[in-house]
């Protein structure tokens, strides 16, 4: 059922352009649109002090990142789960030279993520808040939940055993 006619729609299309590019502006002249948002570089996964190895079933991954703002930083946290889908875990990730970062203060947050199962793939994020009145956020990937990292868990190595032959075929020609 049509509300107005063909007519009717054309002639008001500069009107309708006229409304969006007025909220158009109100929203970029609008101060918290204008905030300054968290710089996240660098983020990284390694196990036991080797960037980029992925970890075995018993070993957590360490994942750190540099985060800085100009205000300071409120929080970062990072954002875990296993699986190409589903839920992600939330823990805080902390610049205080303890967590697995070098030293306290010095823009590195870092967190780790706990052992799964062989062959899983475990996927992550980062969410960073500024200490200004707008607490403002960045993500890493920008794309986040959608765009993550990820890493795949080692297989179990195979166990050393005997090798046993159980049967044979003969290949004849007649």
């Amino acid at each position: 059922k049509k509300l107005a006619t063909y007519a009717q729609f054309t002639t008001a299309i500069p009107q309708l352009k006229n409304l969006v590019t007025i909220r158009a502006n109100t929203i970029k002249t609008n101060p918290a649109f204008q905030q300054i948002h968290p710089s996240i570089a660098n983020t990284q996964f390694a196990t036991n002090g080797q960037v980029g190895t992925a970890p075995n079933k018993s070993q957590s991954a360490l994942i750190s990142t540099n985060v800085s703002h100009v205000d300071g930083i409120r929080a970062v946290n990072l954002y875990y789960g296993s699986g190409i889908s589903g839920l992600f875990t939330k823990v805080a990730m902390y610049d205080d030279g303890l967590n697995g970062d070098a030293a306290a203060n010095d823009g590195i947050f870092s967190a780790s993520i706990p052992p799964f199962a062989p062959n899983s793939y475990v996927r992550y994020y980062i969410e960073s808040f500024a200490a200004n009145t707008s607490n403002a956020a960045s993500y890493d990937p920008p794309g986040a939940e959608h765009d993550v990292y990820f890493y795949k868990v080692q297989a179990d190595p195979l166990a050393p055993g005997v090798v046993t032959i159980n049967e044979i075929m003969a290949s004849n020609g007649t």
